[in-house]
């Protein structure tokens, strides 16, 4: 067993004449010198007890002595626990190891204190991390409680801690009405991944506690989690092209409203024409774009009626967004049994009822045509994202961030032997480090246009995403992840109207990168070409991203045994 003696350290003479007291440790042999403090444990000799072997008691020699020795016992204490320790854990411990963990002086050992300083310092220029971190300690102070979490240190974050926090994040989030996702194998993986990045720079930082480290045995830890026993199971993130097709074609819901507000708009221009009247205009009753033929029977009204220019826009606005897929004007009657037009007209009172009061609009005898032709409704939020979505999707699997970037400076020409002139974009995929180029497809022409008659993206940006300027990088995170956000928020929506099945009614922007894996794969293209277009540096990942995929396709194979 080593032995420590606290020693007046006469061999080192300092400038004022004083020596330093020092902890000689002995062990096989050898020793080894620890000083035990500061300046005011450089004493005299008169000043030291050779037979106690600490300062002399005495106020006029050494007016702190009590303070001072206290320390000294306590810090001899320390070094005593520190070999004990490595005496228990059977570890062939040297000098050095003793002396990096006796050195050891937190700076700042309150964990929220610390981690703030963290994302402060050095995530300031990486927002992601940042909102990571800030998550994490509110999950923390969720499972330990608001008091228990002020007051809690680095060195507090043990196994002990991280047993009892993986139990509570199991089962008490749950009890009470928290989301169960939140706390989803794969959300445990996370946070704990971001709580040993805290923990191992706290270390680094001499701020942390190599005794108490949790996760590995890299500190000497015997007693650890595993992350490895946290990893998120497979989930299916595409979605299969059945059910893709539908999202395509997916019309939201506001359309119907915009149809009602049109055909009121028109009907005021013509005296006497009312909504069933209207529904019952076939395209033949139009003459050359330009006059309008109607009779008593079908409408209600006799007369020919030169289209004005404002009626001339209300038709054009419907063979734009709404165009009738038969003979009728209008997209009201969708075959010939006309037997529900009074139920239409009804639920089209009820929704100009509901208009005119969220818009505070008075019809009396004459409808108020311009506070009418104001109203907007048209620039629904779940038209866009999913626009957004599918371009995520045909710019092989695009990462909203890096869409959110795009400038109309990207977009380049060049020429192929085989494609002829083509156009190509090409972005900087951050997270692989690496260039990626996409191709602009007829279908990313199509929705670029449509951005651009619809939703004008702001100064040079290709798409709507973003949509202020001189944003600082905390700010512009911040910015497009509301953006982000709120495409979720659309895309559960649109997964709801389109009647998906349960386990894809949680769809997220990220889908769209899975879904033209699967696509390409579904169609025979190998997996290192897929590879290539995600921009991925690994087969595995790609692997990984086809896993449910291919489960899938090896479950349709088992039915034809």
């Amino acid at each position: 067993m080593a032995k420590i003696t606290t020693v007046l350290y006469k061999s080192k003479i300092l400038k004022n004449g004083t020596h330093p007291i020092m902890f000689r440790i002995h062990n096989n042999g050898k020793n080894k010198y620890f000083k035990c403090g500061g300046d005011q444990f450089n004493v005299r000799k008169d000043q030291w007890d050779q037979a106690l072997k600490l300062l002399k008691k005495s106020k006029k020699v050494n007016p702190d002595h009590e303070n001072l020795n206290l320390f000294i016992l306590q810090k001899q204490n320390e070094l005593q626990e520190l070999i004990l320790e490595f005496e228990k854990e059977k570890i062939a411990w040297t000098f050095n190891m003793l002396e990096e963990r006796f050195k050891y002086k937190p700076k700042t050992t309150n964990f929220s204190e610390y981690t703030t300083r963290l994302i402060n310092t050095r995530h300031k220029n990486s927002p992601g991390t940042s909102e990571n971190y800030k998550q994490l300690l509110n999950d923390v102070q969720t499972i330990v409680g608001a008091k228990k979490f002020k007051d809690l240190q680095i060195s507090d974050i043990d196994y002990d801690f991280v047993t009892k926090m993986l139990d509570y994040a199991r089962e008490e989030i749950i009890k009470k009405g928290l989301p169960q996702k939140r706390w989803s194998d794969g959300h445990i993986r996370t946070r704990i991944s971001m709580l040993s990045a805290i923990l191992t720079q706290a270390i680094k930082d001499n701020c942390g506690s190599p005794k108490t480290f949790p996760f590995n045995g890299d500190f000497g830890a015997t007693k650890y989690v595993e992350k490895k026993d946290f990893k998120s199971s497979s989930r299916n993130k595409y979605i299969p092209s059945k059910l893709l097709e539908k999202f395509k074609n997916y019309t939201p819901y506001w359309y119907e409203h915009m149809l009602c507000i049109k055909v009121h708009l028109f009907c005021a221009h013509i005296p006497g024409l009312n909504y069933i009247g209207a529904a019952r205009i076939k395209k033949s009753n139009l003459e050359s774009g330009t006059v309008l033929h109607l009779n008593v029977k079908d409408h209600g009204i006799n007369g020919g009626f030169e289209i004005t220019d404002k009626m001339s826009k209300i038709l054009n606005w419907i063979s734009t967004y709404m165009p009738s897929q038969n003979d009728y004007l209008f997209p009201i009657i969708t075959d010939e049994n006309i037997n529900d037009l009074e139920e239409k007209r009804k639920r089209k009172n009820n929704i100009l009822d509901t208009l005119r009061k969220k818009y505070k609009i008075k019809d009396g005898q004459s409808i108020q045509i311009e506070r009418w032709e104001k109203v907007k409704i048209w620039r629904d939020s779940l038209r866009l994202n999913q626009k957004l979505f599918l371009f995520s999707y045909y710019a092989q699997g695009m990462n909203f961030r890096d869409m959110a970037y795009l400038s109309t400076d990207d977009i380049k020409t060049n020429y192929d032997s085989k494609l002829g002139d083509y156009k190509f974009f090409t972005f900087y995929r951050k997270k692989t480090n690496s260039y990626i180029e996409v191709q602009i497809s007829d279908e990313i022409a199509k929705l670029l246009n449509w951005f651009k008659e619809n939703y004008p993206p702001y100064n040079k940006y290709l798409l709507p995403i973003i949509s202020e300027s001189h944003l600082a990088n905390k700010e512009m995170y911040t910015h497009i992840d509301k953006a982000r956000r709120r495409m979720n928020i659309a895309l559960k929506k649109i997964a709801e109207e389109c009647d998906f099945p349960e386990e894809l009614r949680d769809i997220h922007g990220y889908f769209a990168r899975h879904t033209y894996a699967s696509t390409l794969r579904a169609k025979n293209a190998p997996i290192e070409i897929i590879s290539e277009a995600l921009g991925h540096k690994n087969l595995q990942t790609t692997k990984t991203y086809l896993k449910s995929f291919e489960a899938n396709k090896i479950g349709i194979y088992n039915k034809m045994l």
